[in-house]
C-alpha cells in the first residue's frame, strides 16, 4: 500500500519529491520483488525454495532495509547505499544458492555488514 502511494508521488512529482527514507523504501520494495517474489520455474535452483531459505532471504532484505535506514540517519547518501555491491548478490541469491548451501547466506550477511560499515562507519548491531 505504502509503495503504491510513493510510486504515485514519484509519477506525479518526480523522484526528487520524496525524502531519502522513502526512496529507500522503494528500493527495498524493488529488491523484495526481484529477489524474493519472482520465481523462475525453468531454473533448477529457483524452481523450489525451502521455507527456511525463503525466511533467511527475507531476513536479509529486512536487515538491508534496517541498516540502510540507520546509514541514512548517520548521514550516508542514498546513492552510496544504492551502489552497494551487496545488492546484486541479494537479488541473485535465490537462484544461485541451493537449499543445501544455506551457510552461503551467512556469508552474504557478513559481507553486507562489512559494506555498511565501510560506507557509514556505523557500528552494526545484531
Amino acid at each position: 500500500q505504502r509503495e503504491d502511494t510513493l510510486k504515485e508521488i514519484v509519477r506525479l512529482l518526480g523522484p526528487e519529491a520524496l525524502p531519502d527514507e522513502e526512496k529507500l523504501i522503494l528500493e527495498v520494495a524493488r529488491m523484495a520483488k526481484i529477489g524474493l517474489l519472482q520465481q523462475n520455474s525453468f531454473d533448477d535452483v529457483d524452481t523450489y525454495c525451502s521455507p527456511e531459505k525463503q525466511y533467511k532471504l527475507l531476513k536479509l532484505v529486512v536487515e538491508f532495509y534496517k541498516r540502510g535506514q540507520q546509514a541514512l540517519k548517520d548521514g550516508v547518501e542514498l546513492g552510496k547505499i544504492k551502489e552497494m555491491d551487496i545488492i546484486p548478490v541479494l537479488l541473485k541469491a535465490r537462484m544461485e544458492i541451493k537449499d543445501d548451501e544455506m551457510p552461503k547466506l551467512v556469508d552474504i550477511e557478513k559481507s553486507m555488514d562489512e559494506q555498511f560499515k565501510n560506507i557509514s562507519g556505523a557500528k552494526i548491531q545484531n
